[in-house]
């Protein structure tokens, strides 16, 4: 029977942090009903908000995921989207008005 030692614990975990404003966008949408389509199939997935943007500049809808605080958070979060046929996007420093 063999035993394991628990893995160390890295001396600076900082490297495993995200900056702040680190989002997901998961799509870009000409439709407004396209994007809040894309939103909840992504709201089922996660427990992170989902937030559609209306266009300021161009004319494309998107929506963002976050922010996501972890690698660790963001890789699971990708699983989640390609275990259910979605694209895995791709992230974006972003600040949102609140």
């Amino acid at each position: 029977n063999a035993s394991f030692e628990a893995a160390p614990a890295p001396q600076n975990s900082a490297g495993y942090a995200l900056p702040e404003n680190t989002y997901l966008q998961v799509g870009a949408f000409s439709q407004i009903d396209g994007a809040h389509s894309k939103a909840n199939q992504v709201r089922e997935l996660t427990s992170h908000r989902v937030l559609v943007e209306a266009p300021s500049t161009g004319s494309l809808y998107r929506v963002f995921v976050g922010p996501i605080k972890t690698n660790l958070a963001l890789y699971e979060l990708r699983d989640a989207l390609q275990q259910n046929g979605l694209p895995q996007g791709h992230t974006v420093e972003k600040a949102f008005v609140r």
